[in-house]
């Protein structure tokens, strides 16, 4: 009396029990034929409706007969049991017995996966049971009714959809494999018996579900941290006693029920967390099964495509993700609610269709928020593949309607014989954009979470650029062609999405994506090659590479070109007025520059036993301010002058007089030559063929005319300035023997300009010029000096200041028009076998 039997009429209570203890009795080895099948569903035809616990046994022990793996040549086999399955009307009965016990939730998710097993792997099976349009009906009601309220039976349903749709995985090298006739069939029939709402309607609950609480936990924490802060302010605050016995007794009793209360907050705390975390597993199988049947549903098939994007649009998740401020975004949308005129805000097909993807995609981008997804990568996949098959299915709509708008347009132009332009306003391209930006920054999002994931990755970088795709052709004109290759995007169209992608990207997210994929087909590679070699099978591999399943490696290398396109765009758009940054790199390097000459002119102060913060601070107003500047100026330019006022002093007082007579003079002409050259430089006649570029320079030609006439002339004015050095003659050698004249040794042209150095141009490409300069010293203290200058002249702060200005000024002055983007010299020293510089 009760228990199991609480449910089943007295007077078939002994049959019920005989049949489940038949059942138990069962050899677990023993899995069943033809002959077991028929007998079983005969019995849960008769006793399914007496007893809950013999439909689950029944349930259970056909279930196992029909998945369970079986020998490859052992009859039956596992097809011909399904097909029997469903010709002895499997299906009526488990549809009547599961209407019999609708109800119970834990019968109607064991009759779902009695009929999953009955069509798993099975295209004849999962016809015949797609056939039957009533009894399916009847079955996607009863999962219906309980799929919010038991998660057993949400996951059982999303499962037998997905067998109704496809095979099972199975290895092959198409990332796409074809489906079998009689699936597509299926997809069309289960699809208009409402699974596409269903499968729908439990990924928003789920995600609804697993957000509601996350955002109750998170206020709970929120809340026991306020508590604790405030607990630790007061034990730090001085200790109150009062006078009465009676006030310290009550103050010990109130900080004692405080401090119960905190140990009960916390034991809730840790029961909601343990909550979350089970919900959050559990969630996560049912999200997962969700995504993969609406994916199976919606692959190559446009008919069920289009109800998976229209179920999406008109099921929003969860309102919780929405951001705290999108003024753009949400003022566009009550506008289009309200109706403007055009020329507030522009509204056409084009601007309507991407606000219509931007719906489809909202319970997506709910779930790649979601936390479930948060950890799980294989999540943030699906929900990815989903987001880039809504798109290409929005593009598909697009191009229907721009065609169907360039035929208008044409027999517009021949009707009234005139030229016929439409025009869009300045701001419509960055507000049509406007409902894409949540999911490309939840796209974003899931690259830079998970970078290593391969499926994901791949995933996410499909879906980026199918939204690139949809939206270039929903905002193309009417003039432009984009019946079937790719269209031309607007420049109006492509700067407003570069700047979209721009804003979600944060932390070279998509370049780092090419750098993975690289890799990754790199080492696949290689795998494949000691596979082959060593004739191994993938799970001998070992080591820290990725390897890519056939299906996985042909997605990443179509996902290579795409990242790439899609990092170009920020790249450009980053580099649309020079390069970045440039300013405050030169404004650092000016700093920088700026600190080193004061540590300069310190030292300088150390060494002449001065006190720099004395000689500083007499640089004050009401100081000797002069004379201060004036010596730290000739300190500043001691190294330049010490050979000069050497040899003055070595002359004698009058020479040396006149030496520096000479000097000033020569100061003097050279400021006045200088004014006088900018005036000819003024008045200087334009360069041949009338002042007009005659052509671009050569490149990936070292040897070409066009680079020798104008680099080599500049460079070697440049370089001999550098490494010129004064005529000091020779000094003559004692000879060893007694009374013989000494050795002088032969004059040497210091400023020979062949003997100085030889150049050779080694590389030019576009932006690129690499040549190799051999300077020849003639001696030990000529290479000394060639040394000390080198070595200057690699500070690539030094050779922008010397070469890089003589460089510009002969090119200038020669008229050949300057690089857009400036020109930068480095110099850096070669081997010594090359003998280069």
């Amino acid at each position: 009396e009760g228990g199991e039997f609480d449910d089943c009429p007295p007077e078939h209570r002994r049959e019920v029990a005989e049949t489940i203890h038949e059942l138990d009795c069962r050899d677990p080895g023993d899995l069943g034929g033809f002959g077991d099948l028929r007998a079983w569903l005969a019995q849960f035809q008769r006793v399914g409706g007496f007893s809950r616990e013999a439909s689950l046994k029944l349930c259970e022990v056909m279930t196992r007969c029909l998945v369970a793996p079986r020998d490859a040549h052992a009859q039956p086999s596992r097809q011909e049991l399904q097909q029997a399955f469903v010709r002895m009307r499997g299906l009526q009965q488990t549809v009547h017995a599961l209407l019999l016990r609708l109800s119970e939730p834990s019968v109607v998710a064991a009759c779902a996966r009695l009929l999953c097993a009955a069509v798993e792997g099975a295209p004849f099976s999962a016809e015949l049971v797609a056939l039957q349009g009533s009894d399916l009906r009847l079955l996607l009601r009863a999962i219906e009714r309980h799929a919010t309220s038991s998660r057993e039976v949400a996951e059982v349903g999303c499962s037998l959809i997905c067998h109704l749709s496809s095979l099972t995985p199975f290895p092959t090298a198409d990332p796409v494999p074809p489906r079998t006739k009689a699936h597509r069939d299926s997809q069309k029939m289960i699809a208009a018996t409402g699974a596409v709402d269903l499968v729908v309607s439990i990924l928003a609950a789920s995600v609804r579900e697993v957000q509601l609480l996350s955002d109750k936990v998170e206020q709970m924490e929120a809340q026991q941290l306020k508590e604790a802060g405030i607990a630790k302010e007061n034990a730090l605050a001085p200790a109150v006693v009062g006078k009465k016995k009676e006030d310290n007794l009550r103050q010990d009793l109130q900080k004692k029920q405080e401090s119960i209360q905190r140990v009960k907050n916390n034991v809730e705390a840790r029961q909601a967390w343990k909550t979350l975390a089970e919900l959050e597993v559990e969630s996560a199988r049912i999200q997962g099964s969700a995504m993969q049947a609406l994916i199976l549903l919606a692959t190559n098939n446009p008919e069920t495509a289009r109800m998976v994007g229209s179920a999406l649009a008109t099921e929003r998740a969860a309102s919780t993700f929405e951001p705290a401020a999108e003024p753009a975004s949400e003022g566009l949308r009550g506008s289009a609610r309200s109706g403007t005129t055009a020329e507030e805000e522009p509204r056409d097909e084009t601007s309507e269709t991407l606000q219509a993807l931007g719906q489809a995609c909202a319970a997506l981008v709910d779930v790649l928020r979601g936390r479930a997804a948060r950890d799980r990568p294989e999540l943030g996949a699906q929900a990815c593949r989903l987001v880039a098959l809504v798109a290409e299915h929005h593009m598909l709509l697009a191009r229907q309607v721009v065609d169907d708008g360039r035929r208008r347009h044409v027999t517009m132009e021949a009707k009234f014989r005139m030229d016929l332009k439409a025009g869009r306003g300045p701001d419509a391209a960055a507000a049509s954009f406007a409902p894409l930006r949540r999911c490309v920054a939840a796209l974003a999002t899931a690259l830079r979470l998970h970078p290593d994931n391969m499926p994901l990755t791949t995933a996410a970088i499909g879906a980026l650029y199918e939204l690139r795709r949809t939206a270039f052709v929903a905002l193309a004109g009417p003039g432009a062609g984009v019946g079937g290759g790719e269209v031309v995007p607007e420049p109006d169209a492509l700067q407003a999405w570069r700047e979209l992608l721009t804003e979600s990207v944060e932390k070279g997210e998509l370049s780092r994506a090419c750098r993975e994929l690289r890799d990754a087909l790199y080492s696949t590679e290689v795998a494949e090659q000691r596979l082959h070699s060593y004739n191994l099978g993938p799970d001998d591999l070992r080591g820290d590479g990725v390897y890519l399943t056939p299906r996985c490696k042909a997605a990443a290398e179509a996902a290579k070109g795409k990242a790439a396109e899609l990092s170009a765009d920020v790249v450009a758009l980053e580099w649309r007025e020079g390069e970045p940054k440039r300013r405050e790199r030169r404004a650092e390097e000016k700093a920088k520059e700026r600190e080193r000459r004061l540590a300069e002119e310190r030292e300088a102060l150390i060494a002449q036993g001065l006190d720099p913060d004395a000689v500083a601070a007499g640089e004050r107003p009401g100081s000797e301010g002069g004379s201060s500047r004036a010596s730290r100026s000739g300190l500043g330019g001691s190294s330049r002058s010490s050979t000069p006022s050497a040899a003055s002093a070595a002359s004698g007082g009058r020479g040396g007089s006149k030496q520096k007579a000479k000097g000033k003079q020569k100061g003097k002409g050279k400021g006045k030559g200088k004014g006088k050259g900018k005036e000819e430089e003024e008045r200087e006649e334009p360069p041949p063929l009338g002042g007009l570029w005659s052509r671009a320079l050569a490149f990936d030609d070292p040897d070409a005319d066009d680079i020798e006439r104008v680099w080599r002339k500049p460079l070697e004015n440049a370089l001999s300035r550098s490494f010129s050095v004064p005529a000091v003659p020779a000094r003559a050698k004692k000879s060893t023997v007694p009374g013989k004249r000494p050795i002088v040794p032969p004059q040497i042209e210091y400023d020979s300009l062949d003997k100085l150095m030889t150049m050779e141009f080694l590389e030019t490409e576009p932006g690129r010029l690499r040549a190799r300069i051999c300077v020849q010293p003639q001696d030990v203290c000529h290479q000394t000096a060639f040394g000390m200058k080198l070595k200057e002249l690699s500070d690539d702060a030094v050779a922008a200041r010397v070469l890089t200005s003589s460089l510009t000024k002969d090119l200038k002055r020669t008229g050949f028009m300057m690089p857009k983007y400036g020109m930068q010299v480095r110099v850096r020293k070669g081997t010594l076998q090359e003998g280069a510089a």
